[in-house]
């Protein structure tokens, strides 16, 4: 049914749902409230930084699996840091 490659990259597709949704929960209650006291500006930073390598990473050794979902999760990350920005512009 499944071989070891197909096994590895469905591993890696669930991963990237996983991880990405993660912030989704988070980015919804940015958008609804407009409240980011609870985000740290660096680990805001470093996570947009993580999702860049992430996707370089992806692309260089075609990985679609691991680039799109850090192409995704980084403009979700970035979405935070925009509202956090504008946040503390106030």
């Amino acid at each position: 049914m499944f071989n070891n490659r197909t096994l590895i990259l469905y591993t890696g597709i669930l991963a990237g749902i996983l991880t990405t949704a993660a912030a989704i929960p988070q980015v919804y209650d940015i958008y609804e409230t407009g409240n980011t006291k609870g985000l740290d500006v660096k680990m805001v930073v470093m996570y947009l930084l993580g999702q860049i390598l992430w996707c370089i990473y992806g692309y260089s050794l075609k990985l679609p699996s691991v680039f799109v979902f850090a192409f995704i999760a980084f403009f979700l990350w970035l979405y935070m840091g925009y509202k956090m920005y504008l946040n503390l512009k106030k």
